[in-house]
């Protein structure tokens, strides 16, 4: 029964989570956001060789800072909300990509960086930051391999994430 609920949880999601790919740049949006791409057939390597802006992104984000309770700097761990919770057990335990599942991390209308959600048991190095699923806690990872800069710890997301008084230094 709890395999069916959590897939249904992640089926609603991804149907209403379709669009024109633009970030909602109503006032009342969310400041931190991550959300998933819309074409769900480009993989994280295939992301990161095109220009962050071109991406098209789902309309609404996966975790907004209204899924978020805390947000840990030093360690890049994310509380979230039991929504969230389930969301990201049910991707690790259903929903496997080798080649994972890519994502932006965003604060208001500017895109900061690419992520992937990984799975631990991948034979590869995941080629961005990255997510492990299946997952309670997020974290935010990076690896010496990685070919982009590490930007977890742009000030952009520090700031934000102080205004909506989630960050645990």
């Amino acid at each position: 029964m709890n395999y069916i609920l959590t897939l249904i949880v992640l089926c609603a999601f991804l149907l209403t989570s379709s669009g024109d790919g633009q970030i909602n740049t109503n006032p009342s949006s969310s400041e931190f956001a991550i959300y998933f791409l819309k074409d769900s057939l480009i993989t994280a390597a295939q992301a990161e060789k095109l220009p962050l802006d071109s991406l098209v992104l789902t309309s609404d984000p996966l975790l907004s800072e209204h899924d978020i309770t805390s947000y840990h700097w030093s360690t890049h761990i994310i509380d979230v909300q039991p929504r969230i919770d389930s969301i990201l057990n049910a991707m690790g335990k259903w929903w496997y990509k080798s080649a994972g599942v890519p994502f932006v991390v965003t604060v208001g209308n500017q895109r900061i960086y690419l992520g992937t959600f990984w799975w631990s048991y991948s034979s590869s190095l995941p080629p961005v930051t990255y997510i492990v699923v299946p997952t309670s806690h997020p974290k935010l990872s990076y690896n010496s391999f990685c070919q982009q800069p590490d930007k977890r710890n742009d000030m952009r997301i520090h700031d934000a994430l102080v205004k909506e008084n989630k960050l645990l230094e």
